[in-house]
């Protein structure tokens, strides 16, 4: 019975329209690619090119709509595209030349020009953004072409053997950690605790400052023993919905409540809010707006772990030598550099930083991995 009613449904659907069973069920947008796929290779007329700007502009309206709400890029993300999507375009407007679609000798002008003054991983976020431009449109993107990719690995060799390296953020290991605690640690501003905790936290956990900000009490389970175990229901590596979890130490958990207790609000939502100047979280007297509050910025991050270093120069400056900058990616790299230094394996490292390859664990630890050489190692005592 239930096989008859489908058929009934099939064949009903099937007389009103007189396309195929896979083009009705397609969905709309890829309805659209397939009719621009035909137009870019029919000849040029004005009807067309006409259709062609139509379906173009719809199909990037859908990217806007599937990005507008955080599920397919992060925030950071689709600032860099914008940023650098717009920097090519006003490129290619002050040469009069089109730059949707790009043609790749246009994009190989465009390269070759910025390659003078760029580094190369910005030209690879030139590359990253174009593409990504090109692709929501449902055009070819010349960035996919062999001579641009020949261009840029000829563009790195050539920067490379003029010096050019891949700059790191500093660390901010271990030593950095326990320095703030001894400066920090007894302080009753609320400002001092909430920033010692938050840098706790980060080198425990090797979280993005993105993932940092968003931690709520909900997400931190205490145990008997003194530890919690923090879970991490979303990150830039891991979209699967299986969150991680990462085991936070007794000394994070006595930061963490010395905190609450000076928060003096319930435990309830994000756990790092903005400090006012009177020393309170903003919302005090509000538990509505308090519990609306949007996760910390990365610029505010940041500046914790700025402050952080001015803290540790004015105090401890041999601590922090020839270190002129931190960020919130700081902790992430001080971190696996501690890791690699007190024997943890490689693969270790990768899963405690959760880095979908293992290539950052030999970017980030390249000075404590120089000292496990073969030839150091046989010569040591030289």
């Amino acid at each position: 019975m239930k096989i008859e009613k489908v058929h009934r449904k099939i064949t009903t659907f099937s007389n009103v329209d007189e396309h195929s069973y896979f083009e009705q069920l397609q969905h709309p947008e890829e309805k659209l690619r397939a009719e621009l796929d035909q137009l870019l290779n029919s000849k040029p007329s004005l009807n067309n090119s006409h259709r062609i700007n139509v379906i173009v502009d719809e199909l990037l309206n859908c990217f806007d709509e599937s990005i507008s709400d955080d599920s397919l890029l992060s925030i950071n993300s689709i600032k860099s595209i914008k940023f650098n999507w717009n920097k090519f375009v006003q490129w290619c407007l002050a040469k009069s030349v089109r730059y949707l679609p790009a043609s790749i000798t246009t994009f190989e002008l465009f390269i070759k020009e910025q390659s003078q003054f760029c580094k190369s991983s910005t030209l690879q976020v030139f590359v990253w953004a174009v593409n990504t431009i090109h692709d929501a449109a449902g055009l070819p993107s010349p960035t996919k072409n062999s001579s641009i990719k020949n261009l840029l690995k000829g563009v790195k060799k050539r920067k490379a053997r003029n010096g050019e390296v891949i700059s790191q953020v500093s660390p901010f290991k271990e030593v950095h950690l326990d320095t703030l605690i001894t400066l920090w640690g007894d302080s009753n501003l609320l400002i001092e605790t909430r920033n010692l905790t938050l840098l706790c936290f980060a080198y425990e956990t090797l979280l993005r400052e993105s993932e940092l900000a968003r931690i709520q009490f909900k997400d931190i389970t205490f145990r008997a023993d003194g530890r919690a175990v923090l879970t991490i229901p979303y990150t830039k590596t891991n979209h699967s919905g299986l969150a991680d979890k990462v085991m936070l130490s007794k000394q994070s958990v006595n930061l963490l409540k010395k905190y609450i207790e000076q928060l003096s609000m319930p435990m309830e939502g994000l756990v790092f809010r903005p400090i006012l100047k009177s020393n309170k979280v903003r919302w005090h007297n509000n538990a509505i707006e308090y519990n609306r509050q949007k996760p910390l910025t990365g610029f505010t991050v940041d500046k914790i772990f700025q402050l952080g270093l001015i803290t540790i120069k004015q105090n401890e400056p041999f601590t922090v030598h020839n270190i002129e900058k931190w960020s919130g990616h700081s902790a992430r790299v001080g971190a696996c550099q501690d890791l690699l230094a007190k024997g943890h394996s490689h693969i270790a490292a990768q899963q405690s930083g959760r880095w979908s390859s293992i290539e950052m664990v030999y970017r980030y630890g390249r000075d404590i991995l120089a000292e496990d050489g073969a030839m150091i190692k046989s010569r040591w005592d030289k």
